[in-house]
C-alpha cells in the first residue's frame, strides 16, 4: 500500500476532497445523454463515429435486452441487400444504431425530458 501523504506533502492537490466525493451518486442518464449528443455530434459514417456508438452502447449494456438483440440482427441482416443507389451503408448503420439504442432508451425511461 502507498502511504499517504507521500514525500512529505500534507495534501495532494489532486486528491483534495477525493474521499468525500466517494460517496456521491454518479449521474448515470447525463452521462448517457452526454455521450449520445457527442455520438450525434460527430460526422455521420466516420469511424469517430462508431466509435461513439460503441461507447454508448457500452454504457447502455445493463439495459440490453431479447428486442435489442433483435433489432440489431434485423440492422445487420439488411447489409445483404444494400445498394450503393441506396446510399453510404456506414452512415445507414449507424442511423440504424441510434434509432434502436434510443428504443432501448425509451423502454428503461431515459428519455424523460420529452417523448418519442
Amino acid at each position: 500500500m502507498i502511504p499517504y501523504p507521500r514525500g512529505g506533502q500534507e495534501t495532494v492537490p489532486a486528491l483534495e476532497g477525493a474521499k468525500e466525493k466517494l460517496g456521491e451518486p454518479i449521474d448515470y442518464l447525463s452521462l448517457v445523454l452526454a455521450k449520445l449528443a457527442l455520438a450525434l455530434s460527430m460526422k455521420p459514417g466516420s469511424t469517430a463515429r462508431n466509435f461513439e456508438l460503441n461507447d454508448l452502447e457500452d454504457l447502455l449494456f445493463p439495459f440490453l435486452d431479447d428486442e435489442f438483440k433483435k433489432d440489431r440482427e434485423q440492422l445487420e441482416g439488411e447489409h445483404a441487400g444494400w445498394t450503393a443507389e441506396k446510399g453510404d451503408w456506414n452512415s445507414a448503420y449507424q442511423r440504424g444504431r441510434v434509432k434502436i439504442l434510443l428504443k432501448v432508451m425509451k423502454r428503461n425511461d431515459m428519455l424523460t425530458l420529452g417523448t418519442i
